[in-house]
Formats: C-alpha cells, sequence, structure tokens
C-alpha cells in the first residue's frame, strides 16, 4: 500500500470504519476490548505501529470457531509502501467454517480496509 505504516496502523484499529458489522469499544489501545458479531475482543498489542494484536475471547454462544483466537496485523514499511501480513491464528483449514472465514476476512481487508486506508493517505 502507498502510505505510511502510521496511517495503516490508524486505519486497522478503526475496526468500526471497516468492518461490515458495527463495531463497539476501543480497538486502538493495549489492554482495550471492542465487542462485534463474532464476539468480545480484547487488545493485546497495539501501541508500537508495528503490530495490531487482538484476542477473541469465549462466548457463551453455540458458534465457537472463533473463540481464544488471535487476530494479527503485522505492518512494515519498506521503500515508501507498507505491508500488512494478516493471520487468524487459531483457525486452521481443516476447521468447521474456515472457507467462510477465510472470505470474509478477504472481502474486509480488500472492501473496507484497503479503501480506508487509501482515503486516510490522500487527505
Amino acid at each position: 500500500m502507498p502510505a505510511t505504516r502510521e496511517e495503516v496502523y490508524r486505519a486497522i484499529t478503526k475496526p468500526s470504519s471497516w468492518w461490515d458489522q458495527k463495531v463497539e469499544g476501543e480497538a486502538g489501545v493495549k489492554g482495550g476490548e471492542f465487542h462485534a458479531k463474532e464476539g468480545d475482543f480484547s487488545v493485546q498489542e497495539a501501541d508500537d505501529g508495528k503490530r495490531v494484536v487482538w484476542n477473541v475471547e469465549p462466548t457463551d454462544d453455540n458458534d465457537h470457531e472463533w473463540d481464544d483466537t488471535s487476530l494479527i496485523f503485522d505492518i512494515e514499511e519498506e521503500e515508501g509502501k507498507t505491508k500488512v501480513n494478516f493471520t487468524h491464528r487459531g483457525i486452521r483449514p481443516h476447521d468447521r467454517g474456515y472457507d467462510e472465514i477465510a472470505k470474509t476476512w478477504k472481502d474486509r481487508i480488500a472492501k473496507g480496509l484497503q479503501p480506508l486506508i487509501n482515503r486516510e493517505e490522500n487527505s
């Protein structure tokens, strides 16, 4: 992406701006918590502009695929461009619902996060 690491970091830590659902709470401060349809999230890392880690807290719902998984965004800046590596740790290809989860993240990043970063860069 042609944005700076700081712009990308700011965009990632505002999931309410790029997820396709309502997100409430604080996603950009270590120790913060936020809530979305998939469940409750705690912010494990979010203080250096290089990495964001959100842990998905266990729920009482019947749908437990996301429980105790981590959403990890590693952010690198190189030659004026920024690269983001996303990992949903704890979700494996053989898990129930894997294909749907992978498609959801691909869509969120391509249709929500990437345009948000482009808007931040142009503002």
